[in-house]
This record gives C-alpha cells, structure tokens and sequence, in this order.
C-alpha cells in the first residue's frame, strides 16, 4: 500500500511528520514550480512553519514553502488546511540586474543574480553569447530567454526544486499497461492560440511577423504586435517563434489516471495503449497525484504541442 507524508519544518530546527487526510500534488511543463495543498490534523502551532515537504513511500516528492495555513477547530479537531508551492517559485518574484549578460549558462544565469534555498540548475548546459534583460523582468524570464537561446525550447522543474533547459537528461520511460487504469482520454484547448504575431524593426516598422498553423487550420484569428525587444535584437524572429510556441502549449494533450505512483518527472517518457487510444514513448508534461482515504492516484499527462 502506498503511503504519503507531510512534513513541517518549523523555525525553531524541529519537524512534525503528519498523515494527511487527504492532498493534491501537481507538477507541470510550463509552470516554474510544483505544488501541493491538502488537510490534515494537528494541535501543534503553525506559525512559526517555514517549508513544507511531500513524502511518498518515503520518497521526497516535494519541498516547499508554506504559503497558506490555516487551523480551524471544529468538533474538537483542528482541522489544518495548507498549500505550498516549490521555492523555484522565487525565480518569477525576483528581478536580475537589467542589461547585457555575456557568456552565461544555465546555472550561472541564476546564481550570479541570486540565490534560493533548496533551488538546483541543471548542470553542463551550454553558454551562450549573451542574454539581455529588460528592466522589470524576472530571473524566470531570463532563464525562457536563455532555454530558447540555447535549446529552442521552455525551462521546466524537475524533482523538487531543479531548474532545467536542455530535454534529453535523465529522462526515464514508463510502462502503464499492468497499471490499474482508472480511466484516460483526450483534451482540445484553443483558447490560448496566437495565428499572428509581429515585432517592429528599428525604424518602427512592424516588418517582422510569424503565423501559427495551428491557429490558421482552426479558423482562430488572433494578431499581437510587439516593439522591439533587445531580448531578440539580433533573431526577432526567433523571438516571435518563442511567443508563438508558449501560445501553443498544452493545446493539445492525452492523459491517463492510474493507482498508486511511479515518481513521474516532467520530460520522462509514458507508453500505453487501449484500442485506439495511444500513448507511444512520448514526453510527460503534467504529473498530478492525489491522495485520500482511497488510496493514491496518479494522473500523467502528455501534451502535443510545439515543445513537445
């Protein structure tokens, strides 16, 4: 039988393991932490908790910090709620110094602008020349400059708090066919879909522009224009192709829902196959396990996208 845990780690250096009524964990592709939120009980105080972990099978699976908590005493139970979200969280709450960065990979993009506890990069990624960030932006935004710069693609979480860039590392395959399906299916979101975006060139001109075949099949119209970017000085349409691939995520996706949990990471690969329905070695984009008296259930998504 498989078993979760929470833990509070509090102010003082103690840490309180607790069996939760019941919870929800999520991690995705395009969101730059995970997240885990459930009920359990406990007289102890929650003031003074300052990081949240997720345990299953006594398997870390989470750590986080403590967002929300709140006790309610009904019935003589104190009933707590909680949620917390990973500390890769603070990458989008914290600004880099604005302007030209030469030379720079992965982790010294995040770590010569701060540093986080609990939070990892990705190791050996490549350099590239230079990033420039804007005044207001966020170190997440600088690292989707950078993961697009270098690898054509989106930065994603991996394990707790690992920030990654390049896709191919460490990925795992998984097999559910002698899983207990609970049930899986098909999913169709357009609402998100660009069909043309265009950026200005130096005089003002708005001369570069991309269209979104997805968009165009659909019958979806839907223009934006940017100014410049100094970002994408020397490739706008690079630029553009990022805007148009981050419109385009998770449009389409596949998923399925099984008992227990296998430790999923996003970009690990998923097969499975039901009459018609098939999922075949392709990327895992969305991992949500829950937890109640039931048991444990794993839902894995896969999506079909422009980074998939």
């Amino acid at each position: 039988m498989d078993i979760a845990t929470i833990t509070f780690s509090y102010t003082d250096g103690t840490n309180a393991s607790y069996i939760p009524i019941d919870f929800k964990f999520t991690r995705e592709r395009y969101t730059p932490y995970t997240t885990l939120e459930g009920h359990l009980l406990t007289a102890r105080d929650i003031t003074d908790i300052n990081t949240v972990y997720l345990y299953i099978n006594n398997k870390l699976v989470h750590c986080g910090m403590a967002d929300f908590i709140q006790r309610k005493n009904a019935k003589g139970r104190n009933l707590i709620t909680f949620t917390s979200r990973g500390f890769t969280l603070l990458l989008g709450q914290n600004e880099p110094v604005p302007g030209i960065i030469s030379n720079v990979n992965l982790k010294g993009l995040v770590s010569d602008n701060v540093t986080i506890p609990y939070v990892q990069c990705q190791e050996d990624t490549k350099t590239v020349n230079y990033i420039y960030v804007k005044e207001k932006s966020t170190i997440w935004d600088a690292v989707c400059a950078y993961a697009y710069k270098a690898y054509k693609t989106y930065p994603f979480i991996t394990g707790t708090n690992t920030v990654n860039a390049a896709s191919g590392r460490g990925v795992e395959n998984h097999s559910y066919f002698s899983e207990t399906i609970t049930y899986y299916g098909e999913t169709l979101s357009t609402s998100g879909l660009l069909s043309q975006v265009y950026m200005a060139d130096s005089e003002g001109k708005y001369s570069y522009t991309k269209k979104n075949g997805h968009s165009e099949n659909r019958k979806i119209v839907k223009k934006k224009y940017y100014p410049l970017d100094r970002q994408w000085y020397s490739s706008p349409e690079d630029g553009l192709q990022s805007k148009l691939n981050y419109s385009n995520k998770g449009y389409i996706s596949a998923e399925l829902q099984y008992k227990g949990h296998k430790f999923e990471n996003i970009m690990d690969r998923a097969v499975y196959q039901n009459g018609t329905f098939l999922i075949n070695s392709e990327r895992i984009s969305a991992i949500e396990v829950t937890g109640n008296k039931r048991g444990i259930f794993t839902k894995v998504t896969v999506y079909r996208d422009s980074y998939a």
